[in-house]
């Protein structure tokens, strides 16, 4: 009897064993299997690890990365190529549309100045652009070409020949734009100076140019990075071209990632992709049809396609308030309305989304795309800011006007089940870089020129909360001639609320809410409540405040307990991610920390540059 019990124990275990073995293979068998299916894609779509080109020599980036900086190379001296392209925004801006030169601050904060536009289209990324691929540049590829080809651009026959690749070309022309960079007719710089750029006829780029470099080779310290970077040319034929190149060697050096679990899966290491993401590979490249246009080791074919992605903002051009994308360039109805398609590596992070930033969340954008007839029919303005969702065109005859132009490739609609739409975002998921989030070191503490590098105007001094300067009025490094004040703002002030005892202070360039609070000792969300703004972002030289007195202001230290389980990192700081609505004071009274403790720690020359999903050191 016993023997018989042994011998079924013993039978059962064997059971077990061989059961949780055929699990074990079946799983294996399965993930075997979803490799091989992606294996046989990526094959047929000829995708492979992407070469990210030729690293530019240390001299060139050096030159570049101060170049890229400078506000020299605008009109006015107050926006760079980094206000767009800034690092710490992913290399874009965080805008639906990008503000250019007047505006005030950085990213999603950064506002208009005195009766200006929105620039028409939104900032793309420049990530990986040294790749041999790329071939074209902006959203309707205006510059195209290589160095083997030759380049076509605005420029036409004034264009340099003497120009790297075809990024290089696309810097020769930001600086060109009135409203991107040169500036208008009449206007001064930030130091009081005539905007000699702005004086030059539009269609005159190689006088523009030579204005640009009358000033860089000007200053010294630009004069010794030009010669250690081109050291067999001599001071009389540096060109534009000297400092595009060096531009575009720094943007690629800075920006070209491979470490995104979808380049290291394509390396080699299967275990990189989640399972989700090998699901979501698999209808990229197949069912959900993204393949068609976001082909290749770029993720895109480099073409122009109308996808109905909703008409907003200014226009572009005579067309205005319309923008016809590649048909501006070709005149062709075809490409009415069809832009490039953009490239796909660290899409996560780099909205919002579309040529015109009409969606702010990457569901939304991939949504549009399995039916654009009918999100664009649908499209929720209501995502957009106030002083863009009165621009969206969603009248009856540009709707028809542009379905009937939908490209082919995108008429039939896709259905994709809830799990499905989840695999194809946590494959795009995949195409994040983690070094996307560790750029602060490719921002320099200084330029050649003395600018500021941070696009705030901010004082002479180190910016101190604790140690007001004696009087209301700070000495600011440079000086701005005209208030900048909007519309928006103004109405603001005359709504203001009326309290006995306020005084009235005008803000000085330099100026910051918790530096004025300070002088006055008075609480700094007491004058914002009490001039009805809702952000300090929304302080601009020139505007008028009206300051509490004392004893109707707030003493607490404190808005809220320390967010639950925070992330702790060395030497017993913390990082903090902030939240929309949250500032520099705020988020040290949440703490109990100094204020210039957490600007020290993470090298912010001023307070207004965070922005919401920053990660912070807490010290």
């Amino acid at each position: 009897m016993e023997e018989a019990c042994k011998k079924r124990v013993l039978t059962f275990l064997m059971f077990s064993l061989a059961l949780f073995a055929g699990i074990g293979l079946t799983a294996c068998r399965g993930e075997a299997d979803l490799d091989a299916q992606l294996q046989a894609a990526l094959k047929e779509s000829g995708i492979t690890p992407l070469d990210p080109g030729p690293q530019p020599s240390p001299e060139l980036v050096k030159l570049g990365e101060a170049l890229f900086f400078d506000k020299e190379l605008s009109g006015n001296r107050d926006i760079a190529c980094a206000t767009c392209h800034h690092p710490l925004l992913n290399t874009a801006d965080g805008l639906f549309l990008s503000i250019g030169t007047h505006g005030i601050g950085l990213g999603p904060s950064r506002v208009l100045g005195a009766k200006r536009g929105f620039i028409p289209r939104n900032a793309p990324e420049v990530f990986n652009r040294g790749a041999a691929e790329w071939q074209t540049m902006f959203w309707d590829s205006r510059v195209a070409g290589s160095p083997e080809t030759g380049f076509t651009s605005p420029a036409g026959d004034q264009l340099p020949h003497t120009l790297d690749n075809v990024l290089a070309v696309q810097a020769m022309f930001p600086v060109t734009s009135r409203d991107e960079m040169r500036g208008q007719l009449g206007e001064t710089d930030v130091m009081g100076h005539p905007n000699e750029l702005a004086v030059i006829p539009d269609e005159d780029f190689r006088e523009i140019w030579n204005g640009l470099m009358d000033r860089l080779l000007a200053i010294p310290e630009y004069e010794t990075l030009f010669a250690q970077a081109y050291p067999g040319v001599a001071k009389e034929y540096l060109g534009f071209e000297h400092a595009a190149n060096a531009i575009a060697a720094y943007e690629i050096a800075a920006f070209t990632f491979l470490d995104a679990p979808w380049d290291r899966y394509l390396t080699g290491e299967q275990a990189a992709l989640s399972d989700e993401a090998k699901q979501g590979a698999l209808l990229f490249y197949g069912k959900a049809k993204c393949v068609e246009c976001h082909s290749g080791v770029l993720f895109t074919d480099q073409a122009h396609h109308n996808i109905c992605a909703p008409q907003l903002g200014p226009g572009k051009g005579d067309e205005a308030p319309l923008d016809l994308g590649r048909a501006r360039e070709t005149g062709e109805a075809v490409d009415r309305f069809a832009f490039r398609t953009p490239p796909l590596r660290n899409v996560a992070v780099t909205g919002p989304w579309m040529h015109d930033g009409a969606y702010t969340t990457l569901e939304g954008a991939v949504d549009h795309h399995l039916n654009p007839q009918e999100a664009l029919r649908s499209y929720d303005v209501s995502q957009l800011s106030p002083a863009l969702q009165k621009t969206v065109l969603a009248d009856q005859e540009t709707l028809e006007t542009m379905t009937q132009g939908l490209d082919p490739l995108v008429e039939e609609p896709v259905t994709l089940s809830e799990q499905e739409f989840g695999q194809l975002l946590a494959f795009l998921y995949a195409l994040t870089s983690p070094s996307v989030e560790e750029l602060l070191y490719a921002i320099p503490e200084s330029v050649p020129s003395g600018l500021p590098v941070s696009d705030f105007y901010v004082a002479s001094e180190p910016f101190i909360f604790t140690q007001p300067s004696p009087s209301p009025t700070l000495t600011p490094t440079l000086a701005l001639t005209t208030p900048v004040v909007t519309e928006t703002l103004v109405s603001e002030l005359e709504a203001a609320t009326q309290v006995p005892g306020a005084i009235e202070y005008e803000v000085q360039a330099g100026d910051w809410v918790f530096s004025i609070a300070a002088e006055f000792g008075v609480d700094p969300e007491d004058i914002l409540k009490l001039n009805d703004l809702t952000s300090p972002d929304q302080f601009q030289p020139g505007l008028v405040l009206h300051i509490p007195p004392p004893t109707a202001t707030t003493t607490t230290t404190t808005t809220s307990a320390p967010p639950a389980a925070p992330r702790r990192t060395g030497k017993g700081a913390t990082i903090h991610i902030v939240k929309p609505g949250e500032w520099i004071w705020r988020i040290a009274r949440m703490y109990g920390v100094d204020p210039q403790a957490i600007i020290e720690a993470n090298r912010l020359t001023h307070p207004g540059m965070i922005y919401p999903g920053q990660k912070l050191i807490i010290p």
